[in-house]
């Protein structure tokens, strides 16, 4: 790995440390590296380099890289080392489908409560969303994760957010590669918002085909990002 990718990492690690605990913060900082390119497949990882030059325990770097490999992030060689996988477009499509089953019943259900408090905070996000700069990719993400996590508690669907997060991991790698070439912010945004318009109305049936257009629009995009960037992805 290059000192310019270790400084990024070490950046976003001490960014992350001032408000969480150690292993958590490790854990996202290694998993946004790799969802956004930072750490790019076939990338070799050291668990001694990594604690030594990331002032880290062994142990949490051993800890985050196992729960990397349970994403399909990383693969562990035994007596060859640690590895950034490709993209499984296989994974990232049962991902996909998984997410969308789940979301689009959040969806109606948050049009059923058609809770105020919910429709704000969607509107703000929305909002901040269309003010992102056209090539910020990672605070547009962010955004994006923050809408979808808001819809999915204000349910009580935190479990179901959970099995989203454990399942989208290949998704976010593709999703982020859209944004830097398919996919615009305006479009996106204008897509959370009429999730949103349909919640404020109560319409259940709207509410769930906007999620289901939205998180649809990667089944679009993902060939032509294999085609673009072939050596990033499993062979098909």
């Amino acid at each position: 790995m290059d000192d310019t990718a270790l400084t990024r990492l070490g950046a976003a690690l001490a960014r992350r440390q001032e408000s969480g605990p150690a292993g958590v913060s490790l854990y996202h900082t290694l998993y946004e590296a790799i969802v956004q390119g930072d750490l790019p497949p076939g990338q070799a990882l050291s668990e001694a380099d990594l604690s030594r030059r990331l002032s880290t325990s062994r142990q949490l770097v051993r800890e985050a890289f196992i729960k990397l490999a349970e994403r399909k992030l990383l693969s562990i060689v035994p007596q060859r080392g640690t590895f950034v996988v490709r993209i499984s477009p296989r994974r990232v499509l049962e991902a996909q489908w998984v997410r969308e089953a789940i979301e689009t019943r959040i969806a109606g259900e948050a049009a059923r409560a058609r809770d105020p408090g919910l429709v704000r905070t969607l509107r703000d996000l929305v909002a901040r969303q269309k003010r992102v700069p056209s090539r910020d990719y990672r605070q547009f993400q962010d955004l994006d994760d923050a809408f979808h996590r808001a819809l999915a508690l204000s349910v009580n669907r935190e479990y179901a957010w959970e099995i989203i997060e454990q399942s989208k991991a290949q998704t976010d790698r593709v999703r982020f590669l859209s944004l830097e070439s398919a996919t615009s912010f305006g479009l996106l945004a204008s897509q959370h918002a009429l999730i949103v318009d349909a919640i404020a109305h109560g319409d259940v049936g709207q509410a769930s085909r906007a999620v289901s257009t939205h998180l649809r629009m990667i089944l679009q995009t993902l060939p032509g990002i294999v085609r673009d960037h072939p050596e990033i992805f499993e062979p098909q």
